[in-house]
């Protein structure tokens, strides 16, 4: 039986590999039925790399909703699959799924970043839905993480400015017109700051 298991264990290893170099030249099927062969091959909790590929496969094709339960499928093994986690909170933000999508974020290990619009993304749905203290938590993220991104000042100032916090809206909105002067937000930055200048000196 070792010997059997060794023998799959290297046949899966070959098909992998072979799945994996016909997705690099734009074969999505014929690599997925390589994919498909190898899992017969493995034990459950060796499918995961073998998952990811027929994730990619599926994403190549633009089946999103086969992408997705595959990388569910993954994430179900292997809950701590970066790569899974990622690619699968990177589609639903792109669909819109927000609240979805932060379920898999907060699942990534330290020092993991989805790319800063992601972050974004969430912090706006949760901002227009009125959930004000956790939208603030992912616009910190951003910030924190994506110094340089004066969108992410321009968020945050408007939570701030709605808690009630106008000293760190002021500061927000000043960072941004430092960052990108010449934009319509900074415009509108402009103009918050003139609204918080005048309260100021109403009191």
């Amino acid at each position: 039986p070792e010997v059997l298991a060794e023998a799959a264990a290297a046949l899966s290893v070959e098909l992998l590999e072979k799945g994996n170099r016909l997705l690099q030249e734009g074969k999505p099927a014929e690599a997925r039925a390589e994919y498909e062969t190898a899992l017969t091959e493995l034990e459950v909790e060796n499918h995961p790399p073998v998952l990811m590929g027929i994730a990619r496969t599926y994403y190549q094709e633009d089946k999103l909703a086969e992408a997705e339960d595959t990388l569910r499928r993954v994430v179900e093994i292997e809950p701590d699959n970066v790569d899974a986690l990622k690619l699968l909170s990177s589609m639903l933000v792109a669909q819109g799924r927000e609240d979805e999508a932060r379920v898999f974020m907060d699942q990534l290990p330290e020092g993991e970043l989805l790319d800063a619009d992601a972050y974004l993304n969430v912090g706006i749905d949760l901002y227009n839905d009125g959930n004000l203290d956790e939208a603030l938590v992912e616009f910190e993220k951003v910030v924190g993480n994506f110094p340089d991104l004066a969108a992410a000042y321009y968020y945050r100032g408007l939570v701030l400015l709605n808690k009630g916090d106008n000293a760190g809206a002021a500061a927000d909105f000043e960072k941004l017109i430092e960052l990108a002067p010449d934009t319509p937000r900074a415009a509108e930055a402009h103009d918050f700051l003139e609204y918080l200048k005048q309260g100021a000196e109403g009191e």
